[in-house]
């Protein structure tokens, strides 16, 4: 959950070398294939053909081995954005089988889940059956904030901080705390752990801009 902008591009790199060297390789066209999805909902680079490669790279990785994860969670979550429930879940229940507490597969099937109240139960209730929690807790924190339920969401987002302070949690923080009180004193400490690497990315920058004028 920690990946930023910069983190994307040298992937992007490693995983085309990847695939040069090992064409056969079921696991590098999955991983892949995962990383132009997540450019595109990251909207690091929102452009069609990102997801057309990953869909491409996903069905050329489950050729060669159908028991691919990042293969089958990628072509799940590309069917979830077609509005296509049924296949998604099905093939997003083919990923959990192979590993059933990885919270990026986990995640994608809280989408599917149509009441959001029921959603906040089921990212709960497997982030306390996780041996990494930190991600399933902060977005069950954005579906409370959504229902309006800051006490709540800023307690699970204390959680994803204490399991794991990675950046975008650290950001959210600030920005609770920014909403409720505007207080630099208490938006700061949030900011001033974010690592220097990710300071770039552009909601970093945005907030420290907003505390400037506080």
């Amino acid at each position: 959950p920690d990946a930023a902008r910069h983190e994307f591009a040298l992937a992007d790199g490693f995983l085309k070398r990847a695939t040069e060297l090992a064409p056969d390789s079921a696991s590098a066209w999955g991983a892949s294939a995962l990383l132009h999805f997540y450019f595109y909902v990251r909207s690091y680079d929102p452009v069609e053909k990102r997801l057309e490669r990953a869909r491409a790279e996903a069905e050329k990785a489950l050729r060669l081995d159908g028991r691919t994860f990042d293969a089958l969670l990628t072509l799940g979550m590309l069917r979830q954005r077609a509005v296509e429930p049924q296949r998604a879940h099905q093939l997003l229940e083919q990923a959990r089988a192979l590993e059933p507490r990885n919270p990026r597969v986990i995640l994608a099937l809280s989408g599917i889940i149509e009441e959001r109240e029921e959603r906040v139960k089921f990212l709960l209730r497997a982030a306390e059956e996780s041996p990494r929690p930190a991600e399933l807790l902060y977005y069950a924190s954005g579906q409370l904030l959504a229902l309006r339920r800051v006490d709540e969401s800023l307690a699970a987002l204390e959680r994803a901080i204490a399991a794991q302070p990675f950046w975008r949690a650290l950001l959210q923080r600030a920005y609770l705390e920014y909403q409720t009180t505007a207080d630099p004193a208490r938006v700061g400490p949030s900011l001033d752990r974010i690592p220097d690497l990710k300071r770039d990315e552009p909601r970093v920058a945005i907030m420290r801009w907003r505390m400037a004028l506080v």
